[in-house]
């Protein structure tokens, strides 16, 4: 059977812990390997013990583990552990104190116990192993002598070596001349509200979807009781809102919804109109047919109005009138 000392180091490598009865409860203490570059070192992983916290009797659970992963008879460990406990029990209370070999001293301080470690490495893979030195690597070479080649002297280059050089330099002055002197052709002027090209075809029954096509890609509004008295146009923005509010107040004002190119599709939208309780209106723009809604600037907020129709029809552009 091996020793007791042997079965203790084993379960406390194992299990990480120890239970002595009349002596204390010890548990192990583990530090990894280590470089000290300072001291030119190298440490294993080590394993210490020390004082544990537990005041559970768990010296029968110890016995149980070596006996189940060792296969030793239980009676003959309890005896070994036994004799052990006395022998450190004894010897405290002669001396007060008793070396727990190799782990460290054992005193008595009054009513309580010490623990002074020795400093053994209990670890199963390097036990009493301790620090090792280790040497820098040092790097040695051997300088060769690179042949230095001869260096030749830069002969000047004549006028006929550079002539494509030249060439290259006069085409692109001639492009920039006439890139600086080329007459600008006339550009069109741009129409002040662009009107979409709508869809081939639309569905017999009107939908939001289909059938409302922007007057504009920017936000405006109409005031005008008539196509004819109506002669101003603005275009609305978030920044400028509050300020045409101002300038159209008291004044009869139309919001262009839609701008069609076929007269059936713009009497669909005035239709729709109608039905949602609004007062219609109809006018020419070129080659298409605006629908607006007309209201009184002095009852309604422009703001109000802008953020309700475009809800109900479309949400990117309006022309106003006034």
């Amino acid at each position: 059977m091996p020793d007791i000392n042997y079965l203790l180091w084993w379960h406390v490598n194992r299990y990480g812990w120890l239970d002595l009865p009349g002596i204390g409860f010890f548990e192990s203490e583990i530090r990894q390997a280590r470089i000290d570059h300072l001291n030119g070192q190298i440490h294993p992983a080590e394993l210490n013990l020390r004082l544990g916290t537990s005041t559970e009797g768990k010296a029968d659970e110890m016995v149980s583990h070596v006996c189940v992963d060792t296969g030793l008879d239980r009676g003959q460990v309890e005896e070994q552990l036994g004799v052990l406990c006395r022998y450190l029990a004894e010897n405290l209370k002669k001396n007060g104190w008793v070396e727990f070999d190799p782990y460290g001293k054992i005193e008595r301080s009054g009513e309580n116990q010490v623990f002074r470690p020795s400093g053994f490495n209990a670890h199963e893979r390097f036990a009493g192993l301790g620090p090792l030195p280790i040497a820098p690597v040092k790097l040695q070479y051997e300088r060769t002598e690179v042949p230095m080649a001869p260096i030749k002297p830069l002969q000047p280059r004549k006028a006929s070596d550079l002539r494509w050089l030249y060439y290259l330099l006069a085409a692109l002055w001639l492009i920039f001349l006439l890139l600086v002197l080329w007459p600008d052709r006339k550009k069109e002027k741009p129409a002040s509200h662009p009107v979409p090209v709508l869809p081939d075809s639309l569905p017999d029954k009107p939908s939001e979807d289909t059938t409302l096509v922007s007057a504009t890609p920017d936000t405006a509004i109409t005031a005008a009781d008539s196509s004819s008295d109506f002669q101003n146009e603005v275009l609305v923005q978030d920044h400028n809102v509050a300020e045409i509010d101002q300038e159209v107040r008291g004044k009869t004002c139309v919001i262009i919804v839609g701008s069609f190119q076929r007269a059936q599709n713009a009497d669909r939208m005035k239709k729709k109109v109608r039905r949602d309780g609004y007062e219609p209106y109809t006018e020419a723009y070129g080659s298409f047919t605006r629908v607006g809604i007309k209201f009184n600037c002095l009852d309604r907020d422009l703001q109000q109005v802008l953020a309700e129709l475009k809800l109900k029809y479309h949400p990117q552009s309006w022309v106003l009138k006034h």
